[in-house]
């Protein structure tokens, strides 16, 4: 691989896998202190965190076990999304072992680095066409990538890359938790791999990830205004309002495609998910992080979890 593809890769993770590159520091370094959002300050919040209007939080529950938790994420450095509340640090406080999407460890960044690139057929120029590809390259420029390294790129890696809020540290709440769990010890799991992370995205067929791809990019300037909008949304509890943010992806103007997304991003992934939560809230009590869109709905986790015998409420 030539070097400016392996300094891309590099680049690429940066904005969009910078989480994991910060949670492999947390893994080699795990008493060490973190600062505002760290293992120590999650661990020592007391009644200065202030609970939020509406539920992230919600108990999980059914006779002869522990309760366990299921805490909604989103992914933003704001300080106001890393102001944990104190009914949150509580939950973590009293659980056994805590879960996430996926544990952010070596062998989940070299796989989803290595899935960045198109492998075979059409390269993204020729997918998008001349003049779509050159309005890409434009809003593609604040991350420094040259335009001939951005045809290699995969179309869902670019999409997912200008839809993610802009990140400085990647200090996200997974990543603040993860670090908590690792500094005292508790047992971690994780509810996907990142082979099912990327299969996701890569089963999106090649003509919808290019119909996203262009939707993103004719919306781009809104897009600061969508995360912007969810983060008011979830730093004052209102669950209705994600969901309904949730369902209207950057209001893509394509049905089709939008669905396709959530099928394979969101609806196919609880499925999975909710399977894997189960051994841990029936084996021990335990605290699980996942992003908040994936709670909300019919097909949502805590109505899977409702469906499977649990008693779900939210904690205020």
């Amino acid at each position: 691989m030539s070097r400016v593809a392996v300094r891309t890769m590099k680049q690429v993770s940066r904005w969009w896998w910078v989480p994991l590159w910060l949670g492999l520091m947390m893994a080699a370094q795990p008493g060490a202190e973190a600062g505002l959002g760290g293992p120590s300050s999650l661990m020592n919040k007391g009644v200065g965190a202030q609970p939020r209007s509406g539920a992230m939080l919600w108990k999980i529950e059914r006779s002869g076990l522990r309760p366990s938790y299921v805490f909604a994420t989103i992914q933003s450095e704001d300080p106001r999304v890393a102001d944990i509340p104190m009914e949150v640090v509580q939950a973590f406080r009293v659980t056994d072992t805590f879960a996430m999407e996926m544990i952010p460890d070596e062998a989940a960044l070299a796989r989803m680095s290595g899935s960045m690139f198109i492998k075979q057929g059409p390269n993204l120029k020729e997918l998008l066409g001349a003049e779509s590809f050159a309005r890409t390259a434009q809003v593609m420029t604040e991350f420094d990538i040259p335009a001939d390294i951005l045809a290699k790129l995969n179309p869902w890696v670019v999409f997912t890359a200008l839809t993610m809020p802009k990140t400085d540290e990647g200090v996200f709440l997974d990543v603040i938790l993860y670090g908590a769990a690792l500094h005292e010890g508790k047992p971690i799991h994780g509810l996907e791999t990142a082979d099912e992370q990327v299969s996701s995205f890569e089963g999106i067929p090649v003509a919808d990830q290019v119909t996203i791809l262009k939707a993103v990019v004719d919306n781009y300037d809104g897009v600061a205004r969508h995360n912007e909008r969810m983060i008011n949304s979830y730093t004052r509890g209102d669950y209705s309002a994600i969901a309904a943010m949730g369902n209207n992806y950057l209001g893509l103007s394509n049905g089709h495609a939008s669905q396709v997304l959530r099928k394979h991003t969101v609806d196919d992934r609880n499925l999975r998910m909710v399977e894997r939560m189960l051994p841990r809230i029936e084996e021990e009590s335990a605290f699980i992080a996942v992003n908040a869109v994936h709670l909300p709905g019919e097909r949502g986790l805590l109505h899977l979890l409702e469906q499977r015998g649990y008693q779900v409420s939210p904690v205020h």
